[in-house]
């Protein structure tokens, strides 16, 4: 819990002093791999005191996986939301995707801001694609269904991320 506590704290730090960016990962079409369908955002912290020019920059999924496990992710989530609201509304022809945790796939106060956003900018949310970790379990597939069917409903794509290496079962896949 305290090791789980410590990286919380360290990653809401670096979200706050805007010490977070997107790693680009092309996601390739399976027929024809020259073909790149959309962008990963992945995300990493930056460490301005690293005695290189540019600082560190390091990949936050420990931390990641220590906010599920805490059960903070919808607060990164939403952050992570947001700030690719803001990279597609600033470049018209990307297409990016961001992870988020099954536990965030609930309609709650959490998503009342981005949710607006997205609502405000057609143009954005048909190139948002959300992509749904299975690092953790569904605490309920229909809020998870029916959160899903409201991200489509706006315009968002939903993708599966890693599909057979977690949580997700095939009944929870068929209802999403």
């Amino acid at each position: 819990y305290r090791a789980d506590m410590a990286l919380a704290v360290n990653l809401f730090d670096a979200m706050t002093q805007g010490l977070i960016a997107f790693a680009w990962q092309p996601v390739r079409n399976a027929d024809d791999p020259s073909r790149i369908l959309y962008h990963e955002c992945l995300l990493r912290t930056v460490d301005p005191g690293a005695t290189s020019t540019e600082g560190s920059i390091n990949p936050a999924g420990p931390a990641i996986e220590a906010l599920e496990r805490l059960g903070l992710a919808r607060a990164l989530d939403r952050h992570v939301v947001e700030q690719a609201i803001e990279e597609l509304r600033g470049d018209a022809a990307s297409e990016i995707a961001v992870n988020i945790s099954a536990h965030s796939l609930t309609d709650d106060h959490w998503w009342i801001g981005a949710l607006d956003t997205l609502a405000l900018y057609p143009l954005v949310e048909r190139r948002l694609y959300i992509e749904i970790t299975e690092s953790a379990p569904f605490p309920s597939i229909s809020h998870a269904a029916d959160f899903a069917a409201k991200l489509r409903r706006l315009g968002c794509q939903i993708v599966l991320d890693d599909f057979g290496t977690g949580h997700a079962a095939i009944r929870s896949i068929l209802a999403l």
